[in-house]
């Protein structure tokens, strides 16, 4: 579905009386501002986007408005390496290594199914670039596979 139908169907689907409708939580991947809008509109009120996406361009098109301040909504940032403040003396660096390490382990196979939209060998690569910025593919991730 397009991003206008996701944030549509979340408010529809999740309904929890009167004008509180949306989910509680949403992840955001696109490092697109309008990505980013539509999550918010996804949102119950007090709801949080969790923005995975690195913004190398700045978001000059992000909206902060009805969506963001009347429904008091947050936006945590959520990059590598980084514990929230206050939780720090629990999730050293250490640990989050630890328990991101058995995260894939036990779920790897489920979460690259959903995440690495193709897998490439290393020396169709270059063919793989020219494909990919002369037709633009649908993608979320790719990854270029060396040897076997």
């Amino acid at each position: 579905m397009t991003e206008d139908q996701a944030w549509a169907y979340a408010k529809a689907r999740w309904i929890h009386g009167g004008g509180d409708r949306g989910a509680d939580v949403v992840f955001q991947t696109r490092a697109d501002a309008a990505s980013l809008h539509a999550a918010m509109r996804a949102l119950r009120p007090q709801g949080t986007v969790i923005d995975l996406a690195f913004y190398q361009g700045g978001a000059d098109r992000l909206r902060l408005g009805e969506e963001f301040h009347h429904n008091g909504l947050n936006l945590r940032c959520a990059q590598i390496n980084r514990v929230p403040r206050g939780l720090g003396f629990q999730w050293d660096r250490r640990r989050l290594a630890n328990e991101t390490v058995k995260l894939l382990l036990a779920r790897g196979p489920e979460i690259r199914a959903q995440l690495i939209t193709h897998v490439v060998p290393y020396d169709d690569a270059p063919k793989f670039i020219a494909k990919l910025v002369g037709e633009r593919p649908e993608f979320l991730q790719i990854v270029f596979k060396v040897g076997d």
